[in-house]
C-alpha cells in the first residue's frame, strides 16, 4: 500500500527546543530515520515532522502509514 506521508512523528514542541545553533532531539532523530529507512527501503521515504504538517485532522491520518 501506498502512503502519502511514510511517517508523522507527533511531538509537543518543547521536546524540540535546543540550545545554541544544534536542532533539537526530534529533528535529529527524523534524519536518522529517514537516513535508516532510505538505506533498508531503498528509496527516500517521506518522514514529517507535526510542524511541517500542523494542520493535521483526523481524516488526513488516513494517508499516513506509520504516526510516532
Amino acid at each position: 500500500m501506498q502512503f502519502e506521508i511514510d511517517v508523522l512523528i507527533v511531538f509537543a514542541d518543547k521536546d524540540n527546543e535546543a540550545s545554541g545553533n544544534q536542532p533539537g532531539w526530534v529533528t535529529q532523530f527524523k534524519r536518522f530515520l529517514e537516513l535508516m529507512l532510505g538505506q533498508i527501503l531503498g528509496s527516500k521515504p517521506n518522514v514529517l515532522l507535526k510542524s511541517e504538517h500542523d494542520n493535521i485532522t483526523s481524516p488526513n491520518l488516513d494517508d499516513t502509514g506509520i504516526l510516532v
